[in-house]
């Protein structure tokens, strides 16, 4: 598969694009003034050098930001733009963790509009990893359950899958104990909105339970912005490192991921309807398709 790589223009700096234009502006004004004046000269004509360059400067000037807007456009339309954001597990060393990655989720939670699907990884030895009970976690995750709020009357589609070891090796244990506690009443309150909020009809929310398919986590958001949570080891102990935001503009890999997501979907596991089935033994829970 080939993905078309980010466009060139827009990864130059504003100073560098602006100092562009002008220079261009200037070259072709040049030009155009010299053009003009030979064929007045060879027409017998009176060369009004002056007049001619402020009119040719006034006209560049209009064309080339005409085409730099559209060529703004056009990138808007069709380009790929990555950003990563990062930060190392330092606690041993005296540096706290703060939690960047979760306030960049936040950030992006709030300015979403349509859609949030995740799936989410828990890892097969069934420990939370060390950033799942963070403190700018459960504000992030506060931010999702606010977004839901505030679009009860235009509507809004929010699903989350989490990924767990199959019910035979997890000896009893339940979901809480693997995603932790900051998943598991987010879960709880989530199910609280859908009830409360049902009347209006225009919410969708939906988590599950499935057994491990992919060894990662993404969030997909508003067919359009794709992010991938890279992580590390720290104590032992998996921690979300960093992640990268791919915002795909024109869906070139949108459509892999929403495969992806639907193919986990459908693949059976247990369908969260009362917090209950969050603390009894995933054993006793049943395992159905939705």
């Amino acid at each position: 598969m080939i993905f078309r790589r980010p466009n060139w223009w827009l990864r130059l700096p504003e100073l560098f694009r602006q100092i562009v234009v002008f220079l261009s502006g200037m070259g072709v004004t040049a030009v155009l003034g010299e053009l003009f004046n030979i064929g007045f000269e060879l027409f017998g004509l009176p060369q009004f050098q002056t007049l001619t360059i402020i009119a040719l400067c006034l006209a560049t000037v209009f064309f080339v930001g005409s085409i730099y807007t559209r060529m703004e456009r056009l990138a808007d339309t069709l380009g790929i733009t990555v950003e990563y954001v990062e930060e190392e597990y330092r606690v041993k060393e005296g540096i706290p963790y703060e939690g960047a990655i979760y306030s960049k989720l936040e950030e992006l939670v709030r300015s979403s509009k349509t859609e949030i699907l995740a799936l989410v990884e828990t890892y097969i030895d069934g420990k939370p990893s060390l950033g799942t009970d963070h403190s700018v976690r459960d504000k992030y995750l506060r931010a999702l359950e606010e977004k839901l709020e505030s679009k009860r009357d235009t509507g809004f589609r929010y699903e989350r899958l989490c990924q767990l070891p199959p019910s035979s090796s997890m000896n009893g244990n339940s979901a809480s104990s693997y995603l932790g506690n900051t998943t598991t009443e987010h879960f709880k309150r989530v199910l609280a909105l859908k009830r409360r909020l049902y009347r209006f009809g225009k919410l969708e929310m939906y988590m599950k339970l499935v057994e491990t398919q992919t060894l990662t986590s993404f969030i997909l958001i508003d067919n359009r912005f794709i992010i991938l949570e890279m992580d590390g080891v720290a104590d032992d102990r998996a921690y979300p490192r960093g992640i990268l935001i791919i915002e795909d503009r024109s869906r070139l890999i949108m459509d892999v991921f929403k495969r992806y997501y639907e193919q986990a979907k459908s693949y059976g596991g247990t369908t969260i309807t009362s917090a209950d089935m969050l603390t009894l033994p995933l054993s006793s829970v049943p395992t159905h398709n939705p």
